[in-house]
């Protein structure tokens, strides 16, 4: 799957994800959620691969996308509750994850 193709992707499964657990916020919900996935995501697929070694880039990749999103979340999110915002940003990115190698294997990657 190509980058931006799975960028589109994780912004579709995630934003919704973001939108259910905060329950409010509407465009900045939406505008929380698409930046936090264009910040972490070219870091996960572009900067990450060089410095984190194979057997150990998925928890350590997951581990960083989950603390980048969850501080611009709390950045942008102020009104909502940190320990909600952690939980918006794991879970977000479990979906996604989980949803993003079935994918794959669907498609015979």
């Amino acid at each position: 799957m190509d980058w931006l193709v799975a960028f589109i992707l994780t912004v579709a499964l995630e934003t919704p994800v973001l939108f259910v657990v905060v329950g409010r916020g509407g465009h900045w919900a939406f505008a929380a959620g698409f930046l936090a996935n264009l910040t972490s995501h070219p870091v996960l697929w572009f900067l990450l691969p060089s410095v984190i070694p194979a057997g150990h880039y998925i928890i350590f990749g997951e581990l960083a996308v989950v603390i980048i999103e969850y501080s611009i979340l709390a950045v942008m999110l102020k009104g909502c509750g940190k320990v909600g915002l952690f939980c918006a940003a794991l879970l977000m990115n479990a979906v996604s994850y989980i949803v993003g190698e079935n994918l794959y294997l669907l498609l015979g990657g």
